[in-house]
């Protein structure tokens, strides 16, 4: 599933792209959609099995703000992790947006993940470094 979400999320975010270079991961577009559907999917699986109210934004890629409308007011923003380093994007961070938090998934094989679950005031005390854009990180 988090391959066919990928696939459509890479289709429909060319334009966005186009227009912003800093989005463009180029040959990477494609795993970075992947990854981040599959990051996105795995928290839902965890809030269903919770019992935990929610509402998602996984098919809806109009939105550059958060991936979840969690019971009891939260936005969440869900992040893949692909090294030993939690990330964010400065510039997303740092403009307006109704994020609260941001969840980490780390997958550890089919089964397993871990989560790690951060309040949006805390990134901006983490380092910078730089890759294809500015971003904040916490080394793991």
């Amino acid at each position: 599933m988090a391959e066919r979400i990928g696939r459509m999320r890479t289709l429909q975010c060319e334009r966005l792209r186009a227009k912003h270079s800093d989005y463009d991961r180029g040959h990477l577009n494609y795993q970075v959609d992947v990854n981040g559907a599959l990051a996105e999917l795995i928290f839902a699986d965890y809030l269903n099995c919770q019992g935990v109210e929610f509402t998602t934004t996984i098919l809806d890629q109009g939105r550059d703000d958060f991936d979840f409308h969690v019971k009891g007011d939260y936005f969440v923003d869900v992040k893949y992790v692909s090294s030993r380093e939690l990330r964010v994007n400065r510039r997303a961070h740092n403009k307006k947006n109704k994020v609260t938090h941001y969840v980490f998934i780390e997958p550890i094989d089919d089964y397993y993940a871990n989560y790690y679950r951060v309040p949006y005031g805390m990134v901006r005390n983490w380092k910078v470094k730089e890759s294809f854009t500015p971003f904040y990180y916490l080394e793991l």
